[in-house]
């Protein structure tokens, strides 16, 4: 309220957010030795009096400041930082001053102080109802040997693509939590949408970005467009970036759901981006994981070196008479023109494919076949001469090179 008893414009508040929350509020949940001193250096810290239960009938004016207690100043500091959660509203009827237009279409000026001024709270693992903590796994899951599970997508780079709209997660280097997030065309995002999986649990992951840092979160206590970013440096993201990938019917199709929040990823045909509740996102709630293969990487065995022995003179061999020449037997190339197949790596048993919304080195992997590779994985087989072949994907007409 103003000084009048009227509501409080948003600059009356602004001033307040500054000067109380951002330089008092966050600064002492931070740890600041200066702010924190200077509270309790203070004498004006005291309570109002007398006490309302003393017996006395109000009269007009008795209400004045009583004798400081010794620990009022002190205390002062420890109930600032026993706080957990602070939230922000308007006393205007009808008006919400940190969004601004009908509905609340977009943030105000008092509404990104405020945000911004939240993301500033260091979070040591101290509060009573620890965000950072992570979401506890189902009762009746059996975690043992998880740490050791032969998990394909376990420390994977992956490109994760919604199958509604065949837009790509990103993740834009430069920016933070709820900024630079979104789904868009791969052509646009092919650098920041390559995601590490790195696995919780039995199919629970971290989705971190690989070219920013950033860990994907989804807040509790939001819904559909709010609350949802990635933020960075990923150990600041709680249990709120823990994920379920959840298989569905058909071939790789997978819906993202948050651990903690229960909240849905999905890209929308309008052109909306965000998680909602799982029971109320639809079919652009499924996405594909497409592992990408690692150009920069070496590969991790080397061929051995092989010595070879000269071989002996031979003895002079007579001339033996000559056999009759069987019928020509039709070559191994012959055979494998035109044909459809699969390539699997031996060692690894992950199978090559090409992805259509990729071109040239975009788009193209290896992954285990009976899990993640379908169509794209399909190649057929082109003579060129002798024992030379293009290679050409089936489903992209993509040829490998």
């Amino acid at each position: 309220l103003t000084p009048s008893y009227t509501f409080s414009g948003e600059q009356e508040q602004l001033r307040y957010m500054k000067q109380w929350y951002k330089l008092t509020l966050v600064k002492v949940k931070n740890g600041d030795v200066d702010t924190i001193n200077r509270i309790k250096d203070t004498d004006w810290i005291m309570p109002k009096g007398p006490d309302a239960h003393s017996g006395q009938s109000y009269s007009l004016g008795m209400c004045v400041a009583q004798p400081q207690d010794a620990s009022a100043a002190a205390d002062a500091v420890k109930a600032i930082q026993s706080l957990v959660t602070v939230a922000w509203f308007s006393i205007s009827p009808g008006k919400n001053h940190l969004f601004s237009g009908s509905g609340g279409q977009g943030i105000s000026t008092l509404g990104q102080a405020y945000f911004d001024a939240c993301k500033d709270v260091a979070m040591d693992g101290s509060l009573p109802e620890d965000i950072n903590k992570p979401a506890p796994a189902p009762a009746s899951q059996d975690n043992s040997g998880d740490v050791n599970s032969d998990d394909p997508l376990d420390g994977a780079i992956v490109k994760i693509l919604n199958k509604v709209t065949g837009k790509v997660l990103f993740a834009e280097t430069g920016k933070n939590w709820g900024s630079g997030l979104g789904a868009g065309s791969l052509e646009q995002h092919s650098e920041d949408s390559d995601w590490r999986l790195d696995r919780i649990s039995a199919g629970r992951y971290r989705i971190i970005s690989r070219e920013s840092g950033r860990a994907l979160y989804a807040q509790r206590g939001s819904d559909w467009g709010r609350g949802i970013g990635a933020g960075s440096p990923s150990s600041a993201v709680g249990g709120d970036g823990a994920w379920n990938v959840v298989a569905q019917d058909g071939n790789h199709r997978y819906r993202i759901v948050n651990a903690l929040s229960n909240r849905c990823l999905y890209s929308a045909l309008n052109g909306k981006f965000g998680a909602g509740t799982e029971s109320m996102v639809g079919i652009d709630g499924v996405w594909s994981i497409q592992v990408q293969l690692d150009f920069a990487s070496p590969s991790a065995t080397p061929a051995p070196t092989v010595a070879f022995t000269p071989a002996p003179t031979p003895a002079p061999t007579p001339t033996p008479t000559p056999a009759p020449s069987p019928a020509p037997t039709p070559s191994p190339q012959d055979e494998l023109n035109g044909k459809k197949v699969r390539i699997t790596n031996v060692a690894s048993k992950r199978t090559l494919y090409a992805q259509s919304a990729g071109n040239w080195r975009r788009g193209i992997g290896a992954a285990t076949q009976t899990t993640f590779v379908g169509s794209d994985g399909v190649w057929k087989l082109e003579l060129v001469n002798g024992n030379k072949y293009r290679i050409i994907n089936e489903a992209t007409d993509r040829a490998l090179y």
